[in-house]
Order: C-alpha cells, then sequence, then structure tokens
C-alpha cells in the first residue's frame, strides 16, 4: 500500500523497518519489546503535543527562541528553508526574527 507520507533525510541515516505484524508479533512474545515500543510511543506523543502546543501558544519569535534554547546544535545542521517550515513561518519572517 503506497504511504500517505514522504520523508526525506537531510544527513546520512539508518532507517529500520518492520512490518507492522511482525511488530505485534515480537510485542507479544517479549515484555521488554512491549515496554520499549511504549517508550518510544510514549515519546513521540510528548513531542507531538509539544510541537502542537507551541503553535498554538507561541508566536514565531517564541518558536525560534524556543530552537536556539533548547536545539542549538540542531541549527547549524538544517538550513533556514527547513527551519522556516519546520516553524511554520516564511523564510523571509524567519529573516527578520533573527536579526
Amino acid at each position: 500500500m503506497p504511504s500517505e507520507y514522504n520523508i526525506q533525510a537531510a544527513e546520512p541515516t539508518l532507517v529500520l523497518a518492520i512490518e507492522k505484524e511482525r511488530l505485534m508479533q515480537l510485542y507479544q512474545l517479549s515484555p521488554e519489546i512491549s515496554a520499549w515500543g511504549r517508550a518510544i510511543l510514549e515519546k513521540l506523543l510528548d513531542e507531538q503535543e509539544r510541537q502542537a502546543q507551541m503553535f498554538r501558544l507561541q508566536s514565531a519569535k517564541e518558536r525560534y527562541a524556543f530552537m536556539v534554547t533548547h536545539h542549538p546544535r540542531l541549527l547549524q545542521r538544517v538550513s533556514l528553508t527547513q527551519l522556516s517550515s519546520y516553524l511554520g513561518i516564511s523564510r523571509e519572517t524567519l529573516s527578520r526574527i533573527r536579526k
């Protein structure tokens, strides 16, 4: 089945894939793998909620300041176009904020 999403790596990346049915089998066979999967899911949900709140409650300037404070190394690795897209603002707005 074709995916609804497309992901493009910006850096050399190792991608591991497992079919959902096989993953469910592993969860049933091993409490450790089940706990690992739950922990990953909880982390992803926390990150998604944080990002959703950031977009609802913060201005573009505040979102950029958050990135500067919490992810300074990431800012050195991504292009301004990628960063502006992630922050939900135009590249021009990002340039004005950064001044």
